[in-house]
């Protein structure tokens, strides 16, 4: 705070010169800062106080209307976090989405995993990080600051028209001059790869804590349509593979026009073919425009998990 700034300040005066008067300045103004603090303290016991009721009666609803099994909260959980976390999980169940067995207030796994939030398939459960402790607010200013990062990124590195218009163009005089399928190949690779690059203008579909949950609900439903017999890290058969040129969990190596495409919804999709069908699921929820590809994919998928209702 400012007032520690200048406690800074006069603390290396009174240290600097020995002055008794800047002493006892010094000596004022650190008691001043413990009275603030203590009030500090007791509003947020407050506040957490107040949360923590909350996120009790939060929990009781999504029990009794079926929307989980089970929850682990905590008292650091924001009025909006909560409120995110009631009033989407609603919406999903309306939406036809799969519902969770668990819901966990869990940001230092999320920290470890690098994640706002994520699906755990094995045990069907929905974790949530330190941002459902925000609000609504401080959570739109740290995406905008995220939004800007990622554009400083593409100018940084030149990512602009020009560039990509350039690859391009030296993609399709590789195509003209190939003579082989390896450099026909190659040529198609550089020529989607540029596309993608083109593309991703948009880091991640998500744009609010609610946002945030709809995507790993995506998650959810693309294991549920895909089942778990098909979930093998070894021999996978990922619902939409085909959709999305993927092999396996990961984009085929031969073949970049799922990625390209991917890039269309965000960076984010073109990291691979779960983070494609999670952020098509959020951007279709939000009724944005996405490839036709990915609409037909995710409102397949939607008639498959409804079917079961």
């Amino acid at each position: 705070t400012k007032l520690e700034e200048e406690f800074k300040g006069v603390e290396l005066e009174a240290i600097n010169s020995m002055d008794p008067n800047v002493w006892k300045k010094a000596g004022d103004m650190s008691e001043q800062i413990k009275g603030i603090d203590t009030e500090i303290q007791g509003i947020t016991g407050e506040i957490e106080e107040i949360q923590e009721a909350y996120g009790k009666e939060v929990g009781s609803y999504l029990i009794e209307n079926g929307l989980c099994k089970s929850y682990k909260f905590s008292k650091k959980m924001s009025v909006d976090g909560l409120n995110a976390v009631k009033d989407t999980m609603t919406k999903m169940k309306e939406y036809g989405a799969p519902t969770v067995d668990k819901v966990v207030y869990n940001p230092a796994e999320c920290k470890y995993r690098g994640a706002a939030a994520f699906y755990e398939a094995n045990t069907n459960s929905l974790h949530l990080s330190e941002h459902f402790s925000r609000s609504n607010e401080e959570y739109a200013e740290r995406k905008k600051i995220l939004d800007e990062d990622y554009e400083k990124y593409r100018e940084r590195h030149g990512l602009n028209e020009t560039l990509w218009n350039k690859w391009l163009e030296e993609a399709e005089e590789r195509r003209k001059a190939a003579t082989t399928p390896y450099d026909k190949q190659q040529a198609k690779l550089s020529r989607q790869y540029a596309e993608m690059i083109r593309d991703a203008k948009r880091k991640a579909v998500p744009e609010t804590l609610d946002d945030l949950i709809v995507h790993e609900y995506g998650h959810a439903l693309h294991f549920n349509v895909t089942g778990r017999e098909n979930w093998n890290r070894n021999n996978p058969k990922m619902f939409g593979k085909k959709v999305m040129k993927a092999s396996g969990f990961s984009w085929s190596s031969s073949d970049h026009a799922g990625r390209a495409l991917a890039a269309q919804i965000s960076w984010y999709a073109s990291k691979d073919p779960l983070e494609c069908f999670a952020e098509a699921f959020c951007a279709n929820y939000k009724g944005m425009d996405i490839p036709k590809e990915f609409k037909s994919m995710i409102e397949e998928a939607l008639s498959i998990e409804r079917g079961k209702a």
